[in-house]
């Protein structure tokens, strides 16, 4: 008989801890790994330790593993266990296996086909067979799949999404905190893409036991002040000195840390606990059914030939970064990064080409953004109440705060005009309630380089997005409540006249309205409204509309050439490349 070389002995414990012991992850067979470096001795007396640890710990996940078959997230932890140690915990691969999120010929295969190939393992590829965990566990594994693939078509739910949006805005009343799709709260967590990644028995699980989920973001925040008032809430930012707590009823609270009597968080989630008691369960099944509906898809709706000299047939949208509360004001900067504001984090963001996005500033809902002439970056910082310039190690100044010695309602969006003064909209959109409105109307304004500001015109009932022509003699200005866009002739002294409607966006109660807008060069007007951005041409046609995934709130020019639309929509930024040549108004030529 061979001897039983230490090398013998090392592969063979690979082997058999890996192909009889599968819940073991691959950052815990790591010390077995490198014990190859190791001399035979020490491998010798090492060895019967090393199998009845991992025999041990094999016991311990796979009871664990039983036990979280009965848990709301037992399909995530049996990928977990299961398939992570090698394909990585989001499925887009790892040191020893392929991506299985994203590669088409994974996606294409049916749930059957995945559960075959579950049964009976790749032998030539190495992968083990799991059919030892029974066919109910594997099903799981498949379908906490299809949600890493983005793909909860391919599950088969019960219930009604139709009843279950209803529900949602409805009797629910989970909009009054939560936002999807574009509509809803800013209280809680945003729930457009919380399904990703979540097997649909823990949303389940989550809707009827808050309290099980670990994030403590969402946990609520009590403080005491020394008055005795007692303040609850979400902390939406916090350090070792202040905390910015939101309340249920939108009013936000920034506080200096030295100055509260105590502070709590709390273990208890704000969501109501009841849902199990106040909704049936057919109406659970129509509620989680509607989070899965998969997301709106980007498409090209034409009205005129026109439309397609702007943007090509074959045009393709790209996200650029995702992972946010709620997007808005983009300024592109041409070292190649955009300036995002984040109204749920209350955060300015660099966001780069590849994904990656930097803090620059943490501030109460910071909206829109421009660079003015002097390429600073000028933000609506609607908590302040204040027109801002942000310096790139996040310190600011305030331009402006006050019109006639009033304070202004929650300035939202601001441009540069020819003449090299800001333009901004004070709408009550923002405005931090239990915050007084002071001034009696909800304006359009200029602000001059000596500070001064005048007011534009007060007719419109909430102003929003507002840009230039090229020529700088028409002013556009949309109004979201009216869901309509005006324009007017612009005076030699920078006065407005002749207002009148432009056009009128008409859509859905829950598919958006008039917010953000951007013109080219040749004048036309791209304008975010009902399901995406609405193209105009200057006499006020209808060209055509840019549908998106998800809703969006404001775009800018940028890239080479200033060709292409980047758009802030809800959770994401994305970039489309068009025909077209954007106009840049603080890179145009002074009047």
């Amino acid at each position: 008989m061979r001897k039983f070389s230490s090398s013998c002995l090392n592969t063979f414990l690979f082997i058999f801890i890996r192909q009889k012991l599968l819940a073991i992850p691959l950052r815990e067979l790591a010390i077995i790994r490198y014990a190859r470096i190791f001399a035979r001795p020490l491998v010798l007396i090492l060895a019967p330790f090393l199998i009845c640890g991992a025999i041990a710990l094999s016991q311990n996940r796979r009871s664990s593993s039983s036990s979280a078959k009965a848990k709301s997230d037992g399909a995530q932890q049996l990928f977990a266990s299961n398939c992570a140690g090698c394909h990585g915990l989001d499925g887009k691969g790892a040191e020893r296996a392929p991506d299985i999120v994203t590669r088409p010929s994974i996606r294409q295969l049916s749930d059957s086909d995945l559960l075959r190939i579950l049964q009976t393992g790749l032998p030539r590829k190495s992968m083990p067979p799991f059919n030892y965990l029974g066919d109910p566990a594997l099903l799981s594994i498949v379908a906490y799949l299809r949600t890493l693939q983005g793909n909860p078509a391919a599950l088969t739910l019960p219930g009604d999404p139709k009843r279950g949006k209803d529900l949602f805005f409805g009797k629910g009343e989970c909009s009054h905190c939560h936002m999807i799709r574009g509509e809803g709260g800013f209280f809680a967590s945003d729930l457009s893409v919380y399904t990703r990644g979540r097997s649909p028995e823990a949303v389940r699980i989550a809707i009827v036991s808050p309290n099980s989920n670990s994030d403590l973001h969402n946990r609520t925040v009590a403080v005491t002040l020394p008055n005795g008032k007692r303040i609850e809430g979400l902390a939406r930012n916090e350090d070792n000195f202040s905390i910015q707590l939101m309340t249920q009823d939108g009013v936000i609270y920034l506080l200096n840390k030295s100055e509260i009597k105590s502070l709590d968080h709390r273990k208890e989630s704000p969501m109501p606990a009841d849902y199990a008691t106040r909704l049936s369960a057919a109406e659970l099944d129509d509620l989680v059914n509607y989070l899965y509906t998969p997301p709106r898809a980007f498409a090209l709706r034409s009205e005129f030939s026109k439309f397609w000299e702007l943007i090509d047939h074959e045009a393709n949208l790209t996200r650029v970064a995702t992972g946010f509360g709620f997007t808005e004001g983009p300024v592109w900067d041409e070292h190649g990064f955009l300036y995002v504001s984040d109204e749920e984090q209350n955060k300015i963001f660099k966001v780069y080409e590849d994904g990656r996005k930097e803090e620059v500033i943490s501030l109460g809902d910071p909206d829109g953004n421009t660079y003015d002439r002097k390429h600073r970056l000028i933000d609506c910082a609607s908590v302040l109440r204040a027109i801002i310039a942000v310096t790139p190690d996040g310190r600011y100044t305030i331009l402006a705060d006050k019109f006639e010695g009033k304070k202004f309602n929650s300035p939202n969006d601001v441009i540069v005009g020819l003449d090299g003064a800001l333009y901004f909209t004070d709408p009550t959109l923002d405005l931090v309630k239990g915050e007084t409105q002071e001034i009696p109307f909800q304006g359009v304004y200029r602000l001059n380089d000596k500070g001064e500001v005048r007011l534009l015109t007060k007719d419109l009932a909430q102003p929003n997005g507002l840009a230039f022509s090229p020529d700088g003699k028409r002013f556009y200005v949309d109004d979201s409540k009216e869901r309509n866009i005006r324009v007017y002739d612009v005076n030699p002294d920078g006065s407005l006249a002749n207002g009148r409607i432009f056009a009128t966006e008409v859509g859905g109660p829950r598919e958006g309205v008039p917010d953000g807008m951007r013109v080219d060069e040749m004048g036309n007007l791209y304008v975010t409204g009902p399901k995406g951005i609405w193209v105009w041409d200057p006499e006020g046609h209808h060209l055509g509309t840019i549908e998106m995934p998800e809703q969006p709130a404001n775009l800018v020019w940028g890239g080479p050439g200033y060709q292409t639309l980047y758009i802030t929509a809800t959770t994401s930024v994305y970039r489309l490349r068009t025909k077209a040549r954007g106009y840049v108004p603080y890179l145009a030529k002074y009047n």
